[in-house]
């Protein structure tokens, strides 16, 4: 055997030129060659291949060399290794086989996939299911949910996989939905499978619901708000339904309210236009999205008396005399105390637990009780406080049309479309309080930072007109809050018991919002029959230079806070020194409900109006046990409130038109003065129940009174003589006093 300068490799058994098989060889690789001889047929393989074989019988020579690689006489031209002799001819079988054993066949094959699973249709309910299939050799298999993804690029890798069984779980599954996920493999030796092995199922849809025959259950149907031409009725319903009245003047009714078709539990709707002094008939109906109607019991109302509003009641305008103070149409001194709750105009403001509406009504009685004439009316600009909550806020300022749902799960609002029945339950409320003599602040906007943002209406994804903010100067938010206010004054203009507020606790760089708003609302009023105070509140998280803020500002009125901690409204309220109306709301004081019944007495004497941040509401939401828990009636907050009217009645009876806080005449330091004519001293617990008062130049005679505020008692001290400072101790064995020095 030996190779030729052709690239040709030639094998014989006798001589060169007799019987030589031939073959062509690759001479810079390693070859695999065999020759076979059987006795009568020479054959040569290169590489397992056969080649051009010749006939030979013989003769043949014997006790010569055998000779590989060279001919006799020649030389090598080549290497040679593992060289094997056998005693027989080799088969092309066992010459493949013995190739094979030296050069292993190159796999370039991709795995084959089979057995793919699940297939067909799931059961309802199913969640989770085993993605499976087979391969032919081991491999690495990944899958994703895109189609013609490359190997590498699909997203997930088999959980089990490396073998010839590859699987994982897949979860999050949805009833009524199909599923389709791409499968591509990867060998040992690299290679990858150039399609996509699809492994396709779906999981059934739920049978449908039997039909919904239920009518929804009405309950609490109660009418409130009545006034000489209107009455607002409310009621709850089991499950979302439409709202409808049908009302007349007798049981054959006659009447019946345009159906609003938003489907809710808490339902509210005000009858206007009604004649007064006359009885009603009315039921409500309501309809569920099966269009299940159901019909309340018959009831009755009254309408008021028909009766012009108490023009001296207002409009409120600062009195130019004394500037601590506002005064009525009548030029009089009118001294605000009163509550805020939050629940004042819309129902479900708050996190609460209870299906029971706010009774306005009875808050209003309780007023009047108490004698307090100061109603911060509260609006909030959420539906929900968190997402748990059972009922959404209502009645909103804007009507919800969509399209597209906002997060609370009703249609997205309009702010460009006004919702009447709140217009119209504000209007009431507002009349409702003054027919009482009760005056209301009325609330533009709130702020309470990002806990309820997600469900505010003017967060973009609950409303359609691409706001996403809010006490802001610029577009679309201002012009839309212009149209709003001019809403709200038009509303209630002709009211005399009015004040704006702008804002409750807007943070600091919102100031040049709110400045822009007070001389707003004043600009549109003067176009007005009546023009009505404006009042700022203070800024959340209030800092050193927020009440110089506050006095700078075009608002009539202030509500004060402790400037960075400069001042201490709530144990030690500075003096009113007159640069604006200043109204010490413990809301912004002491960030949660005051207990402190002397707290009003301190404010009163320091040229201060007091309000105070209540609960009037019968739950509350416990955020450490995630609970709603009832309220028990609270003696020291029902103290606060007691001590409010008693020092109103006592400012209603001074002339606080030349009335300033002086603590400098007095040694408790509560003492509001009319110089030479009347004294009003709080002797706190603090005075040991004796006070100096300092008459020096007020000479003359003055009559003494005494006041127990708790036991509400009155005590003549017989007379004193002024012209010098006097000393004087009370009566009362009790932790406060009140002593009140005349003039005869």
């Amino acid at each position: 055997m030996y190779y030729t300068n052709s690239a040709e490799i030639r094998f014989f058994v006798s001589a060169w030129n007799r019987g030589v098989a031939r073959a062509s060889i690759n001479p810079t690789v390693w070859n695999h060659i065999v020759g076979t001889y059987n006795g009568s047929r020479v054959q040569i393989y290169v590489n397992g291949v056969e080649g051009t074989a010749a006939n030979f019988t013989g003769p043949f020579p014997h006790g010569g060399t055998l000779l590989f690689g060279k001919l006799p006489g020649g030389s090598s031209r080549h290497n040679l290794d593992e060289v094997q002799f056998f005693n027989r001819a080799l088969s092309p079988t066992e010459v493949q086989s013995l190739y094979s054993s030296f050069f292993p066949p190159v796999d370039t094959a991709a795995p084959l996939r089979t057995n793919g699973a699940p297939t067909g249709t799931l059961a309802t309910g199913t969640i989770q299911t085993t993605l499976a299939l087979s391969t032919n050799e081991n491999a690495t298999c990944r899958y994703g949910t895109a189609a013609g993804a490359s190997y590498t690029t699909l997203p997930h890798v088999f959980s089990a996989t490396g073998g010839v069984l590859h699987d994982v779980t897949v979860s999050a599954l949805q009833n009524g939905q199909s599923y389709t996920f791409y499968v591509r493999c990867q060998d040992s030796t690299g290679n990858t499978n150039p399609d996509d092995f699809l492994l396709t199922f779906a999981v059934a849809a739920p049978p449908p619901p039997p039909p919904d025959t239920t009518p929804p259950v009405i309950s609490n149907v109660s009418g409130s708000e009545i006034t000489s031409s209107g009455i607002t009725i409310t009621w709850l319903t089991d499950e979302p339904s439409d709202t409808q009245i049908e009302y007349g003047p007798t049981a054959a009714y006659g009447q019946v309210t345009v159906l609003d078709n938003v489907h809710v539990i808490g339902h509210s709707t005000q009858l206007s236009g009604l004649a007064a002094n006359t009885t009603y008939h009315y039921r409500v109906h309501s309809r569920d999205a099966a269009g299940n109607r159901s019909t309340s019991n018959a009831f009755m109302f009254t309408t008021d008396t028909a009766a012009g509003p108490p023009s001296a009641m207002g409009p409120l305008t600062v009195n130019p005399v004394n500037p601590r103070y506002l005064m009525d149409g009548t030029g009089k001194i009118v001294f605000l105390a009163g509550l805020a709750d939050g629940w004042e105009l819309q129902d479900f403001a708050w996190t609460e637990g209870t299906a029971t509406l706010f009774d306005y009504t009875s808050y209003l009685d309780y007023f009047q009780s108490r004698n307090l004439n100061h109603i911060r009316m509260w609006v909030v600009e959420h539906t929900k406080v968190r997402d748990a909550d059972l009922y959404l806020t209502t009645p909103m300022p804007f009507v919800r049309t969509g399209p597209g749902l906002a997060n609370d799960g009703l249609p997205k609002f309009d702010l460009t479309r006004f919702n009447q029945e709140y217009f119209d339950r504000l209007r009431n409320r507002v009349i409702a309080a003054r027919n009482r003599g009760i005056y209301v602040t009325v609330m533009l906007f709130d702020y309470i930072g990002s806990i309820s943002w997600p469900w505010n209406m003017y967060n973009f994804a609950n409303n359609i007109n691409y706001v996403n903010d809010n006490y802001t100067l610029t577009n679309p938010t201002i012009t839309i809050e212009e149209a709003y206010l001019r809403k709200v004054i038009d509303t209630v203009n002709d009211l005399d018991n009015v004040i704006y507020e702008i804002c409750n606790e807007c943070p600091v760089s919102a100031k040049d919002w709110q400045y822009y708003l007070a001389n707003y609302i004043k600009s549109y009023q003067a176009t007005k029959p009546q023009q009505h105070p404006v009042m700022i509140s203070y800024f959340a998280a209030g800092r050193a230079g927020t009440m110089a803020a506050l006095y700078a500002s075009p608002a009539d009125i202030i509500a004060a806070g402790d400037d960075g901690g400069v001042f201490d409204y709530e144990r030690n309220p500075p003096a009113s020194d007159g640069r604006k109306v200043v109204i010490a709301d413990s809301d912004h004081i002491t960030g949660d409900l005051l207990k402190d019944r002397f707290w009003p007495w301190k404010c009163f004497t320091r040229g201060l109006y007091p309000m105070y941040m209540d609960r009037f509401t019968p739950e509350r939401y416990d955020p450490v046990n995630n609970t709603f828990v009832v309220e028990p009636f609270d003696p020291l907050r029902e103290g606060v409130r007691v001590a409010l009217g008693r020092a109103k009645r006592y400012a209603d009876r001074m002339d606080l038109a030349h009335a300033i806080p002086r603590n400098d005449l007095c040694s408790t330091q509560y003492c509001l003065v009319k110089p030479g004519s009347e004294y009003l001293i709080y002797l706190p617990p603090e005075a040991n129940f004796s006070v100096s008062v300092d008459l020096t130049t007020a000479p003359g005679a003055y009559s003494v009174e005494w006041f127990n505020p708790v036991a509400d008692e009155t005590r003549s001290g017989g007379t004193i003589a002024g012209g010098t400072v006097v000393s004087l101790t009370s009566p009362f064995p009790t932790w406060d006093s009140v002593l009140y020095l005349r003039k005869q």
